[in-house]
This record gives structure tokens, sequence and C-alpha cells, in this order.
């Protein structure tokens, strides 16, 4: 069964470039991990975007559609996940889900609160605008809690605050927007929410403004694109290795006829589970230096060094 991924994004926040781009990034991979289609077509689609963005100059267009794209996660080569990728068009956030709304509308707040993971983009040079005090930038976070304050498995999803076109703001400055980040998002904190993460991300070193169908100018270095996506990966290894040793504990646990009748089969799952925590110590180490993760509201991975407002 795939994790489900609902990325949610305003117009103009980077999300389709952040598709288009960690596809390409992804099908040569970094660090050994690679997103591999599962409909090939899809798989062109998206390709095709990236190299027209590349070769006429101009970022594109937000979407006018939604749409789901379904990827395998391999590390070595091996598969160790599957997701769904539900990319919405970004006006979809203003519009309102009464009974009159659009189809799609309807579908995405319904998608949202089924979601396995919420990526949640944030551009980075108007979140700076949002920390400096900046109302008319703050106020896109504001759209995004009163969307998010409505789903009532909040609690139990794992959420990613993305910080889109990073490579437009100073290290310095990345620390300040995730601090307003913690104080803007302090409910997903305070309501012992599992799981956070906030990374920062970008597609490359690029000049002036990243608008839509504005000029490329700069260079594709890719950073951190991935790190979204394999957080929610890690976790569902977590609990699938911390099954696979509760079941091999229970194999070895079994008495002798238990055994002679039911089988002992503890080596394998054992086995099973310390692939899967291999896998996932690579994860971690990809996270690193990288990310900040926060369980039930403590820092788990402080990377930047910004902390939580505390009583």
């Amino acid at each position: 069964m795939p994790l489900t991924m609902t990325m949610i994004g305003a117009s103009g926040t980077g999300k389709s470039c952040y598709l288009y781009g960690t596809y390409a990034a992804m099908l040569e991979g970094i660090s050994l991990f690679h997103f591999t289609p599962k409909d090939y077509n899809q798989g062109l689609e998206l390709e095709e975007a990236w190299e027209l963005i590349m070769n006429d100059g101009h970022w594109p267009s937000g979407h006018v559609e939604s749409a789901d794209y379904i990827f395998d996660c391999l590390h070595h080569g091996v598969r160790i996940g599957t997701f769904t990728w539900q990319d919405y068009r970004g006006g979809i956030l203003t519009e309102k889900k009464g009974d009159d709304a659009p189809e799609d509308v309807q579908a995405f707040h319904q998608r949202c609160r089924n979601a396995d993971t919420l990526l949640v983009c944030i551009p980075a040079d108007v979140l700076l605008k949002a920390a400096q005090g900046n109302s008319q930038s703050d106020h896109m976070l504001s759209r995004y809690l009163r969307i998010m304050g409505g789903f009532p498995n909040l609690i139990n999803v794992p959420v990613v605050l993305m910080i889109t076109k990073s490579d437009l703001i100073t290290d310095e400055e990345t620390r300040q927007c995730i601090s307003h980040l913690l104080e803007r998002f302090n409910r997903l904190l305070t309501i012992n929410h599992e799981w956070l993460m906030i990374v920062p991300v970008s597609l490359g070193r690029f000049h002036g403004d990243m608008v839509q169908n504005g000029k490329v100018d700069g260079n594709v270095e890719p950073k951190r694109l991935h790190l979204p996506i394999l957080f929610p990966i890690y976790l569902e290894l977590s609990k699938i290795a911390i099954d696979d040793r509760r079941t091999g504990q229970e194999h070895s646990d079994r008495t002798g006829w238990g055994k002679f009748w039911y089988g002992d089969e503890s080596e394998h799952y054992y086995r099973m589970a310390r692939e899967r925590e291999a896998t996932m110590a690579a994860i971690w180490k990809e996270f690193e230096g990288a990310v900040d993760i926060y369980q039930n509201g403590n820092p788990i991975l402080n990377s930047s060094g910004a902390l939580p407002q505390t009583e």
C-alpha cells in the first residue's frame, strides 16, 4: 500500500518546479537513493516538463489541474517504499470547500484528511518577509494554519514544512525563518503532534525572483530535494522494523511443541528488521546537518540551531 503524500502549496511557492526538479534529480539519484515512476508516461511528462524549463529558460505557470504520481523509492537499487505524490493546483487553497465548490476542491480537502504525510511548501523569500514582520507575507502562513486546523487526523500525520527556494536566503536568514515557523506553527508542537520536520530545499542557485514565466537565471544545484520524501518512508520503515522484531521474538519464545507445530522463523524476521534498520541508518545520515525534526514537541535533530520558544 503506497504512502500518500499530499503537497500543500499556494500559487508561486515553487511547488510544481519542486516536483519537476525532484523527479529529474532522483532519476540520477542522490546518495544511492532513487525514485522511479510506476507510470512510464507520467515519468516522461515530468521529465519533459523539467527539460522545457531548462531549454526554454523560463519558470512555468502553475498547475491548472491536480494529479497523482506513484513512485517507488529505491536504495542501492532495492525498493524500500512506494509513495503516491498528490499534487494540486496552487489556487485550490484560496477556494472555499462548501457544497458549491469545484469537485477538485472537495477532493483536495478529503485527500488531506486521509493523507499519510502533509508536505507544506513555503517560499523562502516570502517566509523571510513574514519573519521580519510583514503581515501580508505572513498571511500565507495563516492560510495554511486555517486549512490544517480542519484536519481531525493532523495529530497522527507527519508534517514536513518545506522552505522552498532556499537559495534566496542566507544561512542566518534560514535560522531566522525556522524560528518564525516554530513560533507560527507552535500548535503542531503543543498538541502532542507526533512528528514534524522543517527542511530548506532548493533547485539551485538562481538570480532574481523565481516567478511564474520569469527567466531562469542561474545554475541547477539540487539540495535536500529527496529529504521530505524520505522522512515518511523512514518512519514507515521504523514501524515495520519494530513489528518484525516483535514477531521474531514471538517465534523465538515458542516452546518446543510450539516450534514443532508452528515453526520458528525468528531469524527471518530478525534479518528483515536488520535490513530495514540499515536503510534507516542511511536515511538518517542524509538528515544530519540538513533538517530539524521534532517528536511530540521535542527536538530530535536540530541542524539549524533554532529552537521553539518555551514558557
